[in-house]
This record gives C-alpha cells, structure tokens and sequence, in this order.
C-alpha cells in the first residue's frame, strides 16, 4: 500500500508538470487529446459527486460544449428545495420556562442534524449547483457553532444555493444582512460611535478583494457605514435601525459622503471592479482546477467576470469548455476533502443513497470522518474557512479514510459495479475496467498486471467466477484496496 508521501506527491508532482499552454479557447477534441471516457470522468469530478458509466455513456454522445451545457443549464433550472416546516421557527419568548427552553434547544439541534443530511443527500444526488453551494460556504464563511440557530443556517444555505452561478455583487450585498452573517462576524454589535471593524474587514479581505486593495482607514470607514443593522431573533427579522447608525460623512476609496451599506457595496464593485473580478476567478480557478493560479487563464476569466457584469455562470461556463481545464496536466490535481471522499465512498461501493442517509450507522460514520479530518458542513474552523488540498492529509487523517473504506466496501452492493465491465467473466477487464472508473489516474499495462493478482487473490486466471460469494468476496476485497490506493484520494 502506497503511503501519504506518495500520495502528496501525486497531488504536486512539482508545479512544472501541473501547467498548461492551453488557454480559454474551447478544446476541441483530437486523435491525442480525444473526447473520452477519462476526460469525460474528469468533468464529473469537478463539477458532481463524480463519474458513473450512465452519464459517461450519455455524455460520449454529445460534444464537450453539450455536456457542459447540460451540467450548467440542469443547474440553473434546478428550483430550490421546499423550506422545511421549521424554517421559521423562533425561539421561545423572554419569560418562558426552563423546560420551553431546553425543548426549543432540543428541536434546533435536531433542525441541524436533518438540514446537514439534507445537504448530503443533495450534494450526491444534484449537480454543480449544489457544489457550489458548497464553495461559496467557504468563501462567505460563517459557523453554526457561533450562531447556534438551524433557521439561521437554513436561511443562509438558501442564499448559497440562489446565488450560486448568479450576481457576485448582489450576492455580496444580501449576505452580509443574513442572520447568519450579522451574528458571526458582529454586524449586530456594529453602532454609531462604537463601530465594530469585523465586517468590514472580512468584507474587503475574504469576500471581495483581498489584501492589498484597501487602506485601514477603509477598514473603519466602512464599518462606520454599516452601522444600524439589528436582528430580532424573536420574529426572525433583520432590520435597520436609524438611531444606531452613522449618518456623518466617510471617505472610501477616495471617494466621499454620507455612506450606508447599500452604498458601500457600490463602492467596493465601482471603485475596485478588476481586484474583485481578479479575488474571485482566481478563487474559482483554485476549485475548478488547480491550486496554483495560471495568471494568463485567471487575467482572462476576470475579463469575462467584468463584461457580465459580475455575473458567475459565463465564468464556470467557459472555464468547464476549456482547452486549458482539459487538459492532461490536472487529472488528480486534487485532493478530495471529506464530504468529497464520504460521497464518493456511497457512490463507488454502490451503497443505496436512501439507506446512506437515512441510516445512522453510516452517516455516523461519517460524521465522525468528517470531525477527524476537520470538515464538518456549516462549521469551518475560522472565517477564513477550510484551507483545504494538502492541508486534508496527514498520517492520522488517511487512517481514518482508509478505516472507513473498509466499512463502505463490505456494506454496498459491490456486484453493481459489474455493471459498468465489458465483460465481468474477463478479471482483466474487472480490474482494469473499475480502477479506471474510481481513479482519475487511468491503469497502465504494468500496473493492470499487479492488480489482476489482487483481484484474483491467489486462484488462476480461468477460475474467476464473479457471479459466486468467493467471487464477490474478491471483488470487494479488491474495491476496498483500490479505495485505499493514494489514487482515490485525488479528484
């Protein structure tokens, strides 16, 4: 078994190897670069739970431009989920009983529980909306252990999902006034004459810009702009109040006047346009295909953000079209993190996604992973969210993945990946066939040889029978191994 050095090693292999004289040009595809299942399977991971043999099928008939098109339009027709019946539940009122109290707290944890399985169970089973969802989750952090209300959670979840293929600007100007938002970062601590700094600054640093773009003297003035804003946690209301708000003159950017929040907005995407085009292409430039930016490819993306009017979609769209995205270079450029590697364990060892997640076995198993290694839905570790790559990796870290491969390979349906073999009586084609499918890095001709022997396990080659419970047991003994393999960790 290959060990954690070799696994990083795998995810770096140096920058020179991980660069690409592609563009944004769209691939076409050729006799050496084709339009195939390993390219195909390389889309799916960026961009979904990851690949099966259906939609591979169905996407080798369409031309890359269609299967984007397709992943990206099923994405933005995708309506929201129903609210559940506790969207708008509030705490008890002021005077009300210990045991209201503690049954309110109860029920609010519960809410969590069920809105986290909730988001599992669409992170697997819908598109890049979901995913990125998830993305703007760590770039407009907040944490549940610091707010503390489902219905809060709930709200700003919901903003992730509308939001997330749509206006950047307008995006920017409803999160900061979440219930979410205002509580974690002191937007309701925030007063005339007692400004409070943390919006404003998170505002610039992580949310917009990024260092360099402003002066600390912005820092106060803006938060003297946004003075005022409260929240009633009793209505589930935000609203402003005049009385607690600045109305003095502030110079921004250079810029002066009696700014409020709408205004200072504004000023961020009027007066710095191209620092934040440029912080947040190069950001999804980091998720879509590699951690080291390509400042020719990110300059190119910023423009396309501009022209759009800070709209996100055109950007995705043509990066997933792209020459450069297809590019051999990033196949396993990445790491997956620990939602990534419990979702792709239900899919792989064809695990039942109903049972996933209704069973609570399984889904504490993966919580428990998802505690260990750090990434646990709606808590990143601080505001500047989960720094993900090879900080997901350490010796104790790839114990636990492999602890869990173990359980999911014996738990599912593993003959279902027979399925997905040209021919399951061949062991050659069952072992080459399915590492291809669970790695993105594709089986040599040596390599195939070692894992023949795993699969068979000790017998010949003509007394493999996968249809026998020796059969089956090799089989799932050979997933669980490839599952362990420093391959699978990579997307």
């Amino acid at each position: 078994m290959a060990d954690l050095h070799h696994l990083k090693k795998r995810a770096s292999l140096g920058e020179v190897t991980r660069r690409s004289s592609a563009g944004l040009e769209p691939f076409v595809p050729s006799e050496e670069q084709p339009w195939d299942t390993a390219r195909i399977a390389h889309l799916l991971r960026r961009t979904e739970t990851g690949p099966d043999l259906y939609s591979i099928s169905d996407f080798l008939n369409l031309t890359p431009q269609e299967a984007v098109d397709q992943i990206m339009d099923c994405a933005l027709a995708e309506p929201l989920p129903e609210p559940p019946a506790w969207a708008d539940e509030v705490p008890p009122p002021r005077g009300s009983s210990d045991a209201e109290r503690q049954a309110y707290r109860e029920a609010n944890r519960e809410h969590y529980v069920e809105l986290s399985v909730d988001w599992h169970r669409r992170l697997f089973e819908r598109g890049i909306g979901e995913h990125m969802a998830l993305f703007w989750s760590n770039h407009f952090v907040t944490e549940f252990a610091v707010y503390r209300g489902a219905t809060y959670a709930y709200e700003y979840l919901t903003l992730l999902r509308t939001y997330a293929l749509g206006d950047f600007k307008e995006f920017v100007r409803k999160i900061g006034l979440t219930p979410a938002m205002l509580i974690y970062l002191d937007g309701v601590d925030n007063v005339a004459g007692q400004p409070n700094e943390n919006y404003a600054r998170e505002l610039l640093e992580l949310f917009t810009m990024g260092i360099g773009h402003y002066t600390e003297d912005d820092v106060k003035e803006i938060s003297r702009a946004l003075t005022g804003w409260r929240f009633n946690p009793f209505t589930n209301t935000v609203f402003f109040n005049p009385l607690l708000h600045d109305s003095g003159s502030k110079t921004i950017f250079g810029k002066t006047g009696a700014f409020g929040y709408d205004d200072v907005v504004d000023l961020i995407f009027q007066e710095r346009a191209y620092e934040v085009a440029r912080f947040v292409c190069a950001k999804l430039y980091r998720h879509f295909v590699y951690v080291e930016e390509d400042d020719a490819v990110v300059d190119q993306m910023a423009e396309i953000f501009l022209e759009n009017d800070f709209t996100v979609e055109p950007v995705v769209r043509t990066l997933l079209t792209s020459a450069h995205f297809f590019d051999d270079a990033f196949y396993g450029a990445h790491i997956k993190s620990p939602v990534e590697f419990f979702l792709s364990l239900v899919r792989d060892a064809r695990i039942d996604p109903d049972q996933s997640f209704r069973d609570a076995t399984i889904f504490r198993l993966a919580f428990r992973l998802q505690e260990q290694l750090g990434q646990i839905l709606f808590n990143p570790p601080d505001v500047s969210g989960w720094p993900g790559h090879r900080n997901w990796m350490s010796s104790a870290s790839l114990t636990e993945r492999w602890t869990l491969t173990q359980r999911f390979a014996t738990a599912g349906e593993i003959q279902k990946l027979l399925d997905f073999v040209s021919n399951p009586d061949d062991p050659w084609a069952v072992a080459g066939e399915i590492a291809n499918l669970l790695s993105p890095v594709q089986t040599g001709a040596g390599n195939l040889e070692t894992l023949v022997e795993i699969l068979l396990d000790g017998i010949p080659t003509y007394e493999w029978d996968p249809d026998t419970d020796g059969g089956l047991a090799r089989l799932s003994s050979y997933v669980a191994y490839l599952m362990q393999l420093p391959e699978y960790q990579l997307a």
